[in-house]
């Protein structure tokens, strides 16, 4: 059985609504091809997925979660010691934290720079938007940083998500 390659695209997130979980809508696409719209409302419950094939909804989502359940690793996890099997909702939750970490970044740098140095964070303010020439003084004065803003975006996100440290 073939692994399914699940996405989401058109992904509206509605923070002001979210409550316990994410308050959001989007379009799951499942190998390439659009496959369900799915939305939560943020109170806690679950996630309503619709499939656009035209039957049974609860018939599609189980056997995509069929498909999930043998192709995906358990989640591992300090409350499910032998793991937790992985869903098409717990997927959808990860693809939205995902989208919500890159939205939230990509606009941090382009405000403020940012540098990791022994797993910590440190964030400097500037009146201007981080430039090239701005950055060359930050590196010159702070030797042995690794700078978020001038590294391919892919490599930063990687640092950060790394790091776990706060902010400093």
């Amino acid at each position: 059985m073939k692994k399914p390659k699940i996405e989401l695209k058109n992904i509206k997130h509605h923070a002001g609504l979210s409550q316990e979980t994410h308050a959001y809508t989007a379009t799951i696409y499942v190998d390439g091809k659009k496959w369900a719209t799915v939305e939560n409302t943020g109170q806690g419950g679950c996630d309503y997925v619709h499939p656009l094939s035209g039957y049974n909804d609860q018939e599609a989502v189980s056997e995509l979660d069929k498909r999930i359940k043998a192709t995906y690793p358990k989640l591992m996890c300090k409350l499910f010691p032998d793991g937790l099997e992985e869903r098409l909702e717990s997927i959808c939750c990860g693809l939205v934290n995902e989208y919500l970490f890159t939205k939230d970044w990509r606009a941090r740098l382009k405000r403020r720079i940012y540098a990791i140095k022994d797993n910590s964070i440190f964030e400097w303010s500037a009146k201007f938007k981080p430039t090239i020439e701005m950055l060359a003084k930050f590196k010159e004065k702070q030797p042995g940083y690794q700078w978020l803003n001038s590294m391919p975006e892919k490599e930063a996100f990687a640092l950060i998500r790394e790091a776990q440290g706060t902010i400093e």
